[in-house]
């Protein structure tokens, strides 16, 4: 535990004390691990050991999530893991990495000494385990944050509830980091409906939905009442003001991409 708090506030990694319950306790033995456990670990040691002890927790998140431009092309199953996580989430998962000793972090400091922190990286048994996935000599990973079933007055029951993957941010934020003219498309469409019914109903465009719902609708987009009443920030109410316009609007969009 020593070793822990000393790494956490110095970034400093020392050999395990040897006399804790945490260095004394017997060997975890090799396991076939879950389908997001691995997709975790070939994720995020493997963007590590790309470009190790370059960037510290905050921007490593960002490029997992596809924020930030990636130097490492993620595989697809981690990529459905990350896009279903929170940042909060993720940072929770590199807090349990780097307390199963595959990452570390080391101090750094700017040229000018007016900025410092710490820079994460795999360690050399990250770098071990990396090799030898699916198995893996580690505890059981949390994945807290992912979507669960949920239900709610007016959607079916056990309906998934798709989860704020992302913090409110500007339009012109996410029109920035939109690459597929598709996407793009269905951004401007949704804006000019949500500017509509705000003059409609002489009330701002946030009102109507937010930029969190847009984002969702966006990667998200509901083909019935159901799919539109399990985006978080949509609940029955809209779904008599507008509901039915939104999904007949956005299914036409669909339908001109599929042709």
């Amino acid at each position: 535990r020593a070793g822990t708090l000393r790494a956490y506030f110095l970034g400093q990694s020392p050999e395990p004390c040897g006399h804790c319950d945490l260095c004394t306790k017997q060997e975890l033995e090799p396991r076939q691990l879950g389908s997001d456990e691995e997709a975790a670990l070939r994720g995020i040691l493997g963007l590590l050991e790309k470009i190790p002890f370059r960037y510290g927790p905050h921007r490593i998140i960002k490029q997992l999530r596809g924020v930030e431009t990636c130097p490492y092309s993620l595989p697809e199953s981690s990529t459905v893991l990350f896009s279903r996580m929170s940042d909060s989430s993720l940072r929770r998962l590199l807090e349990i990495l780097e307390h199963a000793s595959l990452l570390r972090r080391e101090p750094f400091q700017s040229a000018d000494g007016k900025r410092t922190g710490s820079l994460l990286g795999p360690t050399p048994r990250g770098l071990e385990t990396l090799r030898t996935l699916p198995m893996a000599a580690i505890p059981a990973l949390d994945f807290e944050g992912t979507p669960r079933s949920s239900s709610r007055k007016g959607a079916p029951s056990g309906a998934a509830k798709v989860s704020k993957t992302l913090r409110s941010r500007s339009t012109k934020e996410i029109e920035e980091e939109l690459r597929d003219p598709t996407l793009k498309q269905r951004l401007s469409i949704l804006l000019s409906f949500r500017k509509d019914k705000a003059l409609e109903t002489g009330h701002p465009p946030y009102t109507i939905f937010s930029n969190a719902v847009l984002e969702n609708l966006l990667m998200h987009p509901p083909t019935d009442q159901a799919s539109f009443l399990s985006i978080k920030g949509l609940g029955p109410t809209r779904w008599d003001r507008f509901g039915p316009d939104l999904v007949a609007l956005l299914s036409e969009t669909l339908e001109g991409t599929q042709s």
